[in-house]
């Protein structure tokens, strides 16, 4: 992972903050956190969880979100 991954230096108080106003949107603690996480860093947001998806879009997620599969389909995965 050293050799390949990028670090990204997180403000983890901004993290926090977001979190906690997603989870006053009913998102679970760790779908928040998560989410929180991916709009700081500007990363697309991939589940499964069907509630999950609806949810990010109920509360306006601001990265692109979706299943593995639209994700494959984003990126012209084959």
């Amino acid at each position: 992972m050293n050799q390949i991954g990028t670090r990204y230096p997180f403000d983890l108080s901004k993290t926090q903050q977001r979190a906690k106003l997603l989870v006053t949107h009913n998102l679970g603690l760790a779908d928040a956190t998560h989410l929180a996480f991916a709009e700081q860093a500007q990363a697309d947001f991939v589940t499964v969880d069907d509630r999950l998806l609806k949810q990010c879009r109920r509360v306006q997620a601001t990265v692109w979100y979706g299943t593995p599969l639209a994700y494959c389909e984003k990126e012209n995965l084959r």
